[in-house]
């Protein structure tokens, strides 16, 4: 689960791909999921028109410093989806809270 905000209007199709990447591309772990650390983490980064990640900043820790690492590295020189024609600027800045649960 990931709730958001960004710096400036996003079309819901690039929430939505942004969204499915990130899930796609979030990595639990093995030695927190044998510990059974969960968490949330919120990171803010900014992305550019292409989809390049310009900058990535962990703004509140899940308490695990594997799940906090899983997170960076996840955007870490990521390319994230190329904004839409509709998508004017030049890059957006977003918020996003990621939930690290393990299954019970």
């Amino acid at each position: 689960m990931m709730t958001w905000t960004s710096t400036s209007p996003t079309s819901p199709g690039w929430r939505s791909a942004l969204a499915q990447w990130l899930e796609a591309h979030k990595t639990y772990p093995d030695a927190a999921r044998r510990r059974g650390e969960e968490g949330r983490a919120t990171v803010r980064f900014t992305a550019a028109r292409d989809g390049r990640v310009l900058n990535a900043e962990l703004l509140t820790s899940t308490g695990s410093a594997a799940l906090d690492e899983a997170v960076q590295a996840m955007l870490r020189d990521a390319r994230l989806p190329p904004f839409p024609a509709g998508m004017t600027q030049d890059q957006v800045t977003v918020t996003v809270t990621i939930r690290y649960q393990l299954q019970r």
